[in-house]
């Protein structure tokens, strides 16, 4: 774009209308947007630009906007702005900054994560060095833990290289990079509302290895062509998107939010991208400029079109001026958190700056013609105007609200049934100790002066629920591993011929301010006293099946063990998780232990952050 072509963008209403010259940093939490509900705020850090001996550098001046997520395609990470308007800058000043770095991953070998940028490795170590980026200039301590919070998606090389990519680049440029609605509806809506709100039917051809869609409206752009398929059809696809609606769907809608977006792409990916090098196997990637989309199956598009018989007519027609034929998408326009953008307004707008791998080769189309008996009535009569008229692009985007008829006219609807305990006795009964803890989290969510809001179950899988689940201990993976196999069974079926794993029950409890923790109690068998319980911060911000994976094999390991005795008792420093606090169970004391330890597990989320 040409620097004639910037000065014509529109300004951006969350920044501020004055002559400064400021960089955008990072993204933090999304907001609900009470203005325009359908269109999620996301928090952004951008610091002024000042002269140093005859230098431009960053100073510790910040500013914090919110902005709508459409508007992340001008407002990327490391843009320049001068007020509100966008330049053609992009800052590079940075320890050990690439651009057009290459990267290929195979998630076959390594699963895409979601970690923040307060992380650390493996070693201890954080991810992000504050010595090339750091929020330090932020002083409100609440801010600066909320952009600490912000989530990465970390893609892992083959070779081990750790890619960190904030989740609002990956939502813009690795999802749906030619379509800005698509990103809002992803967090405020479960997934097949989107499905059905897009595609009019789908399936998936397996003997041509094939997924087949047919649009309402509009045929689309390859790249939303692939995310929809993939969206509707593939079950790695599906999983990884839907933690992008369950990591924001609960608690309180005015708290902020830390999305989690991983890329849809079953297989593997690559992207060019550029950011910084925090060390030989770290990588901080602050835009992607290119990505290829997944090959994994062939594409194929169907439209309807319907043919019917002709009919003239002698009908006057008035002479009007000529307009020019218009065919608008309103899903490809952008929008602002404030109002819908005019389709005739005299700007130029940056629609994605992502190039993207064509796929021409494996996507095809089909217009099947059906019969129609109704005719078209054509007036025989001639005047100035031959050509048609403008079609008018609609006035509002679709808002979720099913009492908007206009808004929702020709999708497909989501009914959505929430389910809750009644009686958690009736729903786990493995262990009266599950019993007890259940109860007691009920109690606590109602009360307003406690922090829990509320509390999800977790499978093996991470799936979440309202409805009762229990994940089970890794039988098989303990006797590879040679360690706890008979501890990780409850019972051995003699008819069956089959052991019957211990269970474990695994909660996600949410906190008021958008805060998370996790708990985990162990079933005991008959002749056992029992466990300690466990209230832990996973290394991941969401906690993920690969996550309790490790967790229930090292607490396998253990024998159940989070304490070892050492002249005191002592926690066990476990490595599966960032942070845990064991707790005894006192009889009919669980509401104090557990306020107590929300109150404890959120210092020390406070702590690491600030």
């Amino acid at each position: 774009m040409e620097a004639e072509e910037y000065a014509k963008l529109p300004e951006i209403g969350g920044l501020p209308d004055d002559k400064a010259k400021r960089v955008v940093l990072a993204g933090g939490a999304v907001f609900y947007n009470e203005t325009n509900p359908a269109i999620p705020l996301v928090e952004v850090l951008l610091v002024e630009v000042h002269e140093y001996e005859n230098k431009e550098k960053l100073s510790d001046k910040i500013y914090i906007a919110k902005i709508g997520i459409p508007q992340v395609d001008t407002v990327r990470f490391g843009t320049v702005f001068i007020g509100n308007r966008r330049t053609k800058q992009i800052w590079v000043d940075f320890k050990g900054y690439r651009e057009n770095v290459n990267f290929s991953f195979d998630f076959r070998n390594n699963e895409p994560e979601s970690i923040h940028f307060g992380a650390k490795n493996q070693d201890g170590q954080y991810y992000i060095w504050k010595s090339k980026f750091s929020f330090d200039a932020i002083s409100d301590k609440a801010v600066k833990a909320r952009f600490l919070r912000s989530p990465l998606t970390k893609l892992t090389t083959d070779n081990g290289v750790s890619v960190l990519i904030p989740s609002y680049e990956v939502l813009t440029a690795l999802l749906v990079p030619a379509e800005q609605s698509i990103r809002s509806k992803l967090i405020i809506n479960p997934m097949d509302f989107i499905v059905n709100e897009y595609l009019k039917s789908y399936r998936h051809d397996a003997d041509s290895n094939t997924y087949v869609v047919e649009y309402f409206g509009n045929s689309k752009q390859e790249t939303n062509l692939s995310f929809l398929a993939y969206l509707a059809m593939n079950e790695i696809s599906r999983a990884r998107i839907s933690k992008i609606y369950s990591s924001v769907a609960s608690g309180s809608r005015y708290s902020p939010k830390y999305p989690v977006v991983l890329p849809y792409h079953p297989s593997g990916l690559n992207i060019v991208c550029d950011g910084i090098w925090m060390d030989n196997k770290t990588f901080l990637c602050l835009r992607v400029t290119h990505m290829d989309l997944p090959r994994d199956f062939n594409l194929k598009e169907e439209s309807e079109r319907e043919k019917k018989p002709i009919e003239k007519e002698n009908t006057p027609v008035e002479s009007s001026p000529k307009q020019q034929v218009q065919d608008f998408d309103i899903d490809d326009l952008p929008v602002t958190p404030e109002n819908n953008p005019n389709p005739r307004s005299p700007r130029v707008y940056i629609g994605s700056e992502v190039t993207v791998g064509s796929i021409k080769d494996i996507v095809s189309k089909e217009i099947i013609t059906k019969e129609s008996d109704t005719p078209i009535k054509v007036s025989d009569n001639k005047t100035d105007q031959d050509e048609p008229t403008i079609k008018e692009a609609p006035n509002n985007l679709s808002s979720g609200d099913d009492q908007n008829s206009q808004d929702t006219q020709g999708t497909g609807k989501l009914n959505q049934v929430e389910k809750t305990i009644d009686n958690p006795q009736e729903c786990i009964d493995e262990s009266d100790m599950f019993t007890k803890v259940i109860k007691s989290l009920s109690l606590l969510k109602d009360d307003e002066n406690c922090p829990l809001t509320d509390f999800l179950y977790i499978d093996n899988k991470s799936n979440r629920s309202s409805e009762a689940a229990l994940c089970s201990f890794l039988y098989k993976e303990a006797k590879l591993a040679n360690s706890g196999t008979k501890w990780a069974y409850k019972e051995y079926d003699r008819k069956k011929k089959i052991f019957k794993p211990r269970g474990a029950l695994v909660l996600e409890l949410l906190l008021k301010d958008g805060e998370r923790v996790y708990l985990l109690e162990i079933e005991q068998k008959a002749e056992e006293k029992g466990f300690s319980g466990l209230m832990f911060h996973p290394i991941s911000v969401i906690l993920s099946a690969s996550d309790i994976k490790k967790l229930l094999l090292e607490i396998v390991q253990l024998r159940g063990r989070f304490r070892t005795k050492n002249g005191s008792l002592q926690a066990v420093d476990l490595e599966s998780v960032a942070k845990s606090i064991p707790y005894t169970h006192y009889k009919d004391k669980y509401t104090k232990l557990f306020v107590m330890l929300f109150s404890k597990m959120i210092d020390d989320i406070n702590n690491e952050f600030y």
